[in-house]
């Protein structure tokens, strides 16, 4: 710096800070997360981010993440912190009005696709035999190939019947089909629990799923992400950086607002929205 800016700085090293405790998430890149803003059951709480979804009731309850996506190929894995009940399910939910509903569970609604605990599938309401039960400690891997349409998981970084996400249009070892009228998705779970249910998501930004494991640092192909198991080729991480650039980058480009004082003055011009305008709405600030 010149001399006319001239600057003091104090340099300091954390003593408690560990590479573990650091999220890669940030105001320039967001990663998905379970969604707090979508309804949520009385009994079921989010916590570390809104990265852990805890219950502790015994009816049916669901949570959604954040960030739906209408093509590509993502990836996602859920630590099975503490099992709880019987039917946990892991797996994605089309985004229509009527899935959105906290006291439900993967399958009672149309176009939900999950891996349960019990080693089942379920593909839009059909349950079937399908790869290895899982529990307590176990990591769930997701794999969704929206672009083929197919979803694929893992248990503990092992894909489940044989499942191969790379095969494209194959769909070799697929956990199901998505159904060709389905737009959008977001990742979901269930579960049905007789004591303290507790999961813990990993969309890229922490793979030590909040201090419960050692963190792998695995990222995807686009160098994104931290996760404990690597994703397969051609899948991302379900963050900002990831997402196609929005078509309007600027919404005051499309839609502004232009604040006046009424009078009786006939014709009046309005200067100032910044674009021609293809539709008014004019209202009165004054009035009931």
């Amino acid at each position: 710096l010149g001399a006319d800016h001239s600057r003091n700085y104090n340099y300091f090293t954390p003593t408690n800070l560990v590479a573990s405790d650091m999220m890669l998430d940030s105001p320039m890149n967001n990663f998905a997360t379970w969604n707090a803003v979508l309804p949520l059951a009385s009994s079921a709480t989010l916590s570390e981010g809104n990265l852990e979804f805890d219950n502790a009731s015994g009816a049916h309850r669901m949570v959604f993440s954040t960030i739906p996506f209408q093509s590509g190929k993502w990836y996602a894995e859920i630590l099975c912190k503490d099992r709880g009940g019987e039917w946990p399910a892991l797996g994605v939910s089309s985004t229509g009005a009527s899935q959105y509903y906290p006291e439900s569970y993967m399958g009672e609604g149309t176009r939900q696709y999950a891996y349960l605990a019990d080693g089942r599938k379920e593909v839009d309401q059909a349950w079937s035999t399908y790869g290895n039960t899982w529990t307590d400690g176990d990591i769930i891997g997701i794999a969704i190939d929206f672009d083929n349409r197919y979803i694929y998981y893992s248990k503990n970084g092992t894909w489940q019947d044989s499942g191969d996400p790379t095969s494209g249009g194959s769909g070799t070892g697929a956990g199901g089909a998505i159904t060709a009228d389905v737009d959008e998705l977001v990742f979901a779970m269930s579960c049905i629990q007789s004591g303290t249910t507790e999961y813990v998501l990993n969309h890229g930004s922490d793979s030590s799923f909040a201090g419960e494991k050692t963190a792998q640092g695995n990222q995807d192909g686009n160098n994104k992400g931290d996760f404990y198991y690597t994703p397969p080729s051609g899948y991302l991480a379900l963050c900002t950086d990831n997402l196609p650039a929005p078509e309007i980058a600027l919404p005051t480009d499309h839609f502004n607002t232009i604040i006046y004082s009424g009078d009786d003055a006939n014709p009046r011009t309005l200067t100032g929205v910044g674009y021609q305008p293809d539709f008014t709405w004019i209202k009165s600030r004054t009035g009931a």
